[in-house]
């Protein structure tokens, strides 16, 4: 745990949730990335810098926080988050297969409310044109 940094306590009360130092070598590699395929295109720098930094910390927190809504109406037991690229790891111990389901089903759920709400800003912000390309 000494390599994770610590995020506060947002999840369980009293005990600390982290993201894990791969998350901002992640976000680095892509604005690195933008940088050398599309160097004259300032406007990818922007996408790739709110896509890959505030966007994918904000989904993988809203979802670890639904997962753990649920897991808490179902008296689960919970470790720390950890935020990764690939998205937030926890370990949960439930009673029942119905519970687990209910728990891993969270996930997914909240991700197409979010999805909706992306597309939503998405289109406010394009103008409604969903055809243009930021090449």
């Amino acid at each position: 745990m000494k390599l994770l940094l610590p995020i506060g306590s947002w999840t369980v009360e009293g005990q600390q949730d982290y993201i894990h130092p791969v998350f901002i070598f992640h976000f680095l590699a892509q604005f690195i990335n933008a940088a050398i395929q599309h160097g004259e295109v300032k406007a990818y720098y922007t996408y790739i810098v709110i896509l890959h930094g505030p966007i994918l910390l904000l989904s993988m927190i809203i979802n670890q926080m639904a997962h753990v809504y649920m897991a808490k109406r179902v008296d689960a037991v919970l470790s720390p988050i950890v935020i990764l690229p690939s998205g937030g790891d926890t370990v949960h111990t439930t009673k029942t297969l119905r519970d687990e389901v209910m728990v891993a089903s969270m996930g997914p759920i909240v991700h197409i409310a979010q999805a909706l709400v992306w597309l939503l800003l998405y289109a406010i912000f394009s103008g409604g044109e969903f055809d243009e390309t930021l090449t």
